[in-house]
């Protein structure tokens, strides 16, 4: 685990820092990373279209979205299951390092699997959540995963 102290900073109703969404932007339960004395640049990444591969990946899925962490190739999986005009998005945090950030599906429905390329440091943990937005405007959130990489 990461010798600095990490604390998270809650921003409830409050805009993320410089997200590529407007629907993310006012997301409750946005996490904002704080690490002692020096703060986490924030990183906010468009997945990108991406075939999908048998590489082994930690995942989580719940009604018709995904997401996964794949150690092999730093990549953050995201799948939109739903043509409802909000795409899901991956946070996450490297917790032995200083590095936090958004990756955002906003290809939709039809693009399948998409994908945003990481490049960790080997043997690190990273903290990741999926979230989307439901129809009702609320939104929902996996439980945090850890995955070395």
């Amino acid at each position: 685990m990461a010798a600095a102290l990490i604390g998270l900073a809650l921003t409830l109703g409050a805009a993320a820092p410089a997200v590529a969404s407007a629907d993310a932007a006012d997301a409750p339960g946005v996490v904002t990373p704080l690490v002692a004395a020096q703060a986490a640049e924030y990183e906010n990444d468009q997945a990108e279209p991406r075939a999908y591969s048998s590489h082994p990946k930690d995942c989580v899925s719940f009604d018709r979205y995904g997401a996964c962490v794949q150690p092999y190739g730093d990549l953050i999986w995201i799948k939109d299951g739903i043509k409802d005009g909000h795409g899901p998005y991956v946070s996450w945090t490297d917790m032995d390092g200083d590095r936090a950030g958004l990756c955002f599906d906003q290809q939709g429905v039809d693009a399948g699997w998409t994908a945003c390329n990481k490049n960790f440091p080997e043997g690190h943990e990273i903290r990741w959540q999926l979230t989307l937005r439901n129809y009702d405007g609320t939104w929902e959130s996996s439980a945090y995963r850890y995955t070395t990489v």
